[in-house]
C-alpha cells in the first residue's frame, strides 16, 4: 500500500516554499495588473483578530501602493499565510511579525515567475492603513503562540506588553512625561479655559485615532515562560467612585497625570502605565456595565468626564479610524491608503445654506467657498455644530463628488489634525481606482496609489 505521507513536505524549507508558491499563485489570481510589472509584493501583518495585507507593485522603477485592508475570514490564502508563519518559527528567534511575499516577473510578454519572501522578526511594524499599531494583546498573543528567547524580544514589544514601571521620585522633569496625543493635550487646555459642551466634544473628537495612557497598577500579573505578563494576567485599569456613587474609568493624556493620580491613591502596588488606542479603551468601557463615566486626567485643573451615552454614540457611529490616525501621524501616504481601503467611509456635512442639500465647503476670508469638506467621523462635524446634518458614504464616492463639483480640493476634517487633497491628487487616485479591479470583491479598493 502506498504511504501518501511521503509526498508531503516535511522539512522547514519545503514547507516554506510550498506555502510561498500557493500564496504567490493566489496573489497572481486576485490582482489584475497590466502586463509589464517587475515585482508584485504582498505584505502580511497578522493581528490578534485578523490578518492585514498590503499589495505593492513595482513597474519601470516606480512603486505603487495597492490594496490595504483585512482579509476576509474565508479567504483561501489564510491557511497558507499561517503555514508560512509556522514554518518560519525558530525556538530562539521566534517568527515574523510581518512578512513580504515577493513575486518577480521576467521576460515579458511571456513572463517567468519566481517567488520569495523577506521576514521582519524584530522591528515594530509600521501602519499601512486602518489597522493601527500592534496592541499589547496583539504582541502577547504573538509571543504566546511563538515564544522566543527573552533577549530576542524587541524593546518596543516589551514596552507595549508591560507598560513602563516608572520611578516616581524622578518624575519632576518635564522631559520624562509621555504625551501620546498632543492634539488631545491641546483640546484639554482649551476646555480648561472655556468649559462648555462644544469644547468637551472637541476633547472627545481628538481622542479618536490616537492613544491614551491608563494606570494598570494593582493588576493580577501571571507570568508565562519568559513573558512577565502572560495571557492569563488580569489587567485592571484605575476606577474612581464619585460622590454621587457613579464609577468612572480613568484615562490620561500624559504620564504626568498618571503619576499624580498614583501618588494621590497612595497605593502599595508598583506603578504600571499602559498605552492603548482610545477606541479600544472605549470598547472596554462599554463592555463593563458597572462603569458610568470616563474620567480624563482626574484631579487635574482640566479634568472632564464623558458619559456612557456619548461613548456609545462615538463607538457606534461610522468612522474612518485609519484616516484619522494618518492625520495624527501626518502621514499622507497612509491617508491615501485609508481612503481606498475596503469599506472606507467619509462623512459629508450638509451646508444649511444650500438649497440642494449640497456639501459644506471651507470658506475663505470673504466667505466664498474653497475646498469641499469631508470628515472622518460625525463627531468631527459635531465639534463645529451638533445641529449640522451629515451624510455617510464610501470614501471613493465622496472624492468623486468633489471632482463632479469641480472643487479645487477636499479638506479632510475642519479642525486639526486635518489635511487637504488638491483636485490633481483626487483625480489621480480616482483614475487608478477606475482602472483596476478590487481585490476585496465589491469594494472599489484595490487600486494602486503612487508612493
Amino acid at each position: 500500500m502506498t504511504d501518501t505521507r511521503r509526498s508531503e513536505p516535511t522539512s522547514r524549507a519545503a514547507r516554506t516554499q510550498d506555502a510561498l508558491n500557493r500564496i504567490g499563485s493566489w496573489l497572481l489570481d486576485v490582482v489584475k495588473a497590466e502586463p509589464g510589472w517587475s515585482e508584485m509584493i504582498l505584505d502580511v501583518k497578522p493581528l490578534a483578530g485578523q490578518v492585514y495585507i498590503r499589495v505593492r507593485e513595482f513597474r519601470d522603477g516606480e512603486e505603487y501602493i495597492g490594496s490595504v485592508g483585512p482579509l476576509k475570514e474565508d479567504s483561501p490564502v489564510l491557511p497558507d499565510l499561517r503555514k508560512l508563519q509556522r514554518a518560519a518559527y525558530d525556538g530562539n528567534r521566534g517568527t515574523w511579525f510581518t512578512a513580504s511575499v515577493v513575486v518577480a516577473a521576467n521576460n515579458w510578454p511571456e513572463p517567468k515567475f519566481s517567488v520569495g519572501a523577506s521576514y521582519n522578526r524584530d522591528e515594530e511594524p509600521e501602519n499601512w492603513g486602518t489597522e493601527g499599531t500592534l496592541s499589547a494583546s496583539d504582541v502577547r498573543e504573538h509571543l504566546h503562540m511563538f515564544p522566543r528567547d527573552s533577549e530576542r524580544i524587541p524593546a518596543w514589544a516589551t514596552e507595549r506588553m508591560h507598560g513602563r514601571a516608572r520611578d516616581v521620585s524622578g518624575l519632576h522633569k518635564e522631559t520624562d512625561y509621555e504625551v501620546p496625543n498632543p492634539y488631545l493635550a491641546a483640546a484639554l487646555e482649551a476646555f480648561k479655559k472655556d468649559v462648555k459642551e462644544r469644547t468637551l466634544i472637541n476633547v472627545v473628537r481628538t481622542m479618536l485615532g490616537g492613544d491614551l495612557l491608563v494606570d494598570a497598577s494593582g493588576s493580577t500579573i501571571v507570568p508565562a515562560g519568559h513573558l512577565d505578563i502572560g495571557p492569563e494576567s488580569q489587567l485592571r485599569y484605575q476606577v474612581i467612585r464619585l460622590e454621587n456613587g457613579m464609577q468612572a474609568l480613568c484615562v490620561f493624556s500624559s504620564a504626568e497625570y498618571v503619576s499624580q493620580s498614583y501618588m494621590r491613591e497612595n497605593s502599595d502596588d508598583d506603578e504600571l502605565i499602559l498605552r492603548e488606542p482610545a477606541v479600544k479603551i472605549f470598547m472596554d468601557f462599554l463592555s463593563n456595565p458597572d462603569l458610568d463615566l470616563i474620567a480624563i486626567d482626574p484631579g487635574s485643573n482640566h479634568e472632564c468626564y464623558i458619559e456612557r451615552a456619548q461613548v456609545q454614540w462615538v463607538v457606534n457611529s461610522p468612522r474612518n479610524d485609519g484616516a484619522k490616525m494618518a492625520l495624527i501621524n501626518d502621514n499622507m501616504q497612509q491617508l491615501l491608503g485609508s481612503l481606498v481601503a475596503p469599506n472606507s467611509i467619509l462623512v459629508v456635512a450638509i451646508d444649511p445654506k444650500s438649497q440642494v442639500q449640497g456639501p459644506a465647503f471651507v470658506p475663505d476670508d470673504e466667505g466664498n467657498p474653497t475646498n469641499m469638506l469631508a470628515f472622518t467621523s460625525p463627531i468631527e462635524v459635531a465639534a463645529i455644530d451638533p445641529a449640522i446634518e451629515v451624510r455617510v458614504a464610501h470614501a471613493i464616492e465622496v472624492l468623486t463628488l468633489a471632482e463632479q463639483l469641480n472643487a479645487p480640493g477636499i479638506q479632510i476634517n475642519y479642525f486639526n489634525p486635518s489635511a487637504v487633497l488638491d483636485i490633481k491628487q483626487i483625480r489621480e487616485l480616482l483614475d487608478i481606482v477606475r482602472e483596476q479591479e478590487a481585490v476585496f470583491g465589491a469594494s472599489p479598493a484595490g487600486a494602486s496609489a503612487p508612493a
